[in-house]
């Protein structure tokens, strides 16, 4: 049986899904943002999955470790394009490609199979804060005027950074638990499901300012 914090990410992944397929069809849309569509897709069927499965009692935590690594490397590969020092997308693109080994070694030899990977998403919620940080340090220092509601990177990064800026220590607490009620999971839940629409709507913002950027050059 699911509940209204059960669907609020799969309705803003439907949202999310609808605004950045209509950047498809624009040549002009960066490739970052047109990444969004298919990306917004898989996350949600996954989500459906997951929702679906928990509520059949049905074990989960493989697929969410696989889902929450497969987003990580997505925004990795986002804050890279938006990113303009080389050095940050060299590093970057390390972070990129070492993560997901991280996670299998944990996952396979430190935490185990049947165990959300809380150490190594600690370690990719800090690489998202980090970059997230650096493009804000680095919008900021530009020599030009930036107009940042109409800055599809900024509410990306905005959004990114305060996800993964209030899951860090979340789930740091918790990796310093061996065991936690279930009341507390359920918690930690409905904390997940209000995060992830703050996360998507500011997602969908960057879409939609793009989408009015476009209709103000063509008029």
């Amino acid at each position: 049986m699911f509940d209204i914090f059960d669907l609020i990410p799969i309705i803003v992944g439907f949202i999310a899904i609808i605004f950045s397929s209509i950047l498809l069809f624009n040549k002009s849309t960066p490739i970052y943002l047109k990444a969004f569509s298919p990306f917004s897709i898989i996350d949600t069927l996954v989500s459906i999955l997951t929702t679906y499965l928990a509520s059949k009692s049905i074990h989960t935590i493989p697929i969410e470790n696989a889902l929450t690594t497969f987003e990580f490397c997505f925004y990795i590969w986002v804050l890279r394009s938006i990113i303009n020092n080389l050095l940050i997308k060299k590093l970057s693109l390390f972070f990129l490609f070492g993560l997901p080994i991280m996670v299998v070694l944990n996952v396979f030899l430190i935490q185990g199979y049947n165990s959300f990977h809380t150490l190594t998403y600690s370690i990719g919620s800090l690489i998202i804060i980090s970059l997230s940080i650096y493009y804000f340090f680095e919008l900021f220092q530009t020599q030009y005027a930036i107009w940042l509601a109409k800055e599809p990177g900024f509410w990306i990064a905005s959004g990114l950074l305060f996800y993964y800026s209030v899951s860090f220590p979340l789930f740091v607490s918790l990796n310093l638990m061996k065991h936690f009620p279930v009341t507390l999971g359920n918690v930690i839940g409905i904390i997940c499901s209000l995060m992830n629409f703050i996360l998507y709507s500011l997602f969908c913002i960057s879409f939609i300012c793009k989408i009015q950027i476009k209709k103000l050059f063509s008029s």
